[in-house]
Formats: structure tokens, C-alpha cells, sequence
């Protein structure tokens, strides 16, 4: 499992937009949340297959703005083969493509 947590400029709508544009993978489930004034949750699920380890790899895509700067929690897991947990790196390649397609937007 690879997890990146890191915040940005942008809605989590905006991000949700440019990460299923941009990631190659298919998306299998998708839920927003709307609050009040402007505030959002929302949860993503992604699916890809990784020729490498001959499995499937999902990201889980957490996103909310309820406390300023919108939250981005990306958690690459799956990937094992044959009953293994290693998985070649799938999930840390998936979860670091989120980080990467949002790298302008990041604040501290």
C-alpha cells in the first residue's frame, strides 16, 4: 500500500475533473459530498491493470476542503500476485500519479 497526502489550491471538484481526465485508469466509483458554503468531500475509486505483475491495482482518491485548502489523500493498494503482497511497486506508481498531475496546484 503507498499513501500521499498533500494539500492544494483547488476545489476537490477541480481535482476529481483533472485526475479523471488525466489518469489512465478506469474509474469504478465516484461520490460527492456537498456542504455548506462551498465544501466538499469527495471519494474516488480507481481500477488498473499492471502488465508487470499481471493484477489489477486500485486508487482510492479522498478529497475535502472543509478546513481551507482542499485535502488530497491518494491510496494506491492491490497489486499482489498469486496470493503475494509485493506488487512491483503498482501502488506506489499509481498513488504518485496523482501527486504528479496536481504538482502545480500544491501549498504547503
Amino acid at each position: 500500500m503507498a499513501k500521499e497526502v498533500f494539500n492544494v489550491n483547488i476545489s476537490p471538484i477541480e481535482v476529481n475533473k483533472i485526475i479523471k481526465e488525466k489518469i489512465r485508469a478506469e474509474m469504478v466509483d465516484y461520490e460527492e459530498c456537498k456542504l455548506e458554503s462551498n465544501k466538499y468531500i469527495t471519494v474516488t475509486t480507481f481500477q488498473k491493470y499492471y502488465l508487470r505483475n499481471n493484477s489489477n491495482a486500485a486508487l482510492v482518491l479522498i478529497c475535502d476542503n472543509t478546513l481551507g485548502n482542499t485535502r488530497v489523500k491518494a491510496v494506491g493498494t492491490g497489486g499482489g500476485t498469486a496470493g503475494l503482497a509485493f506488487d512491483f511497486g503498482a501502488g506506489d506508481s499509481f498513488a504518485a500519479k496523482v501527486k504528479e498531475l496536481l504538482k502545480s496546484y500544491i501549498v504547503n
